[in-house]
């Protein structure tokens, strides 16, 4: 049986990490909204990031995932 290939991220910390981050630009994005908006920084896509990190943030780990897959084996 082969395996699938190992996943690699593209950032070098952790989701906790890059859920904060993400709030942080949102955050602060909104309030310098008046001199972002020239930058391209809307508010549609500060809601749509905002809307990318909640599903990020409620996406089960794979703790979680590893837990399902117990279960569902006895």
């Amino acid at each position: 049986m082969s395996q699938k290939p190992e996943l690699v991220r593209d950032f070098k910390f952790s989701d906790g990490a890059l859920i904060q981050l993400a709030d942080k630009v949102i955050l602060n994005g909104t309030r310098d909204s008046t001199e972002l908006i020239p930058e391209g920084v809307t508010a549609a896509r500060l809601t749509a990031l905002g809307t990318q990190n909640d599903t990020f943030r409620n996406m089960e780990d794979d703790i979680e995932w590893t837990g399902l897959v117990g279960n569902k084996q006895k």
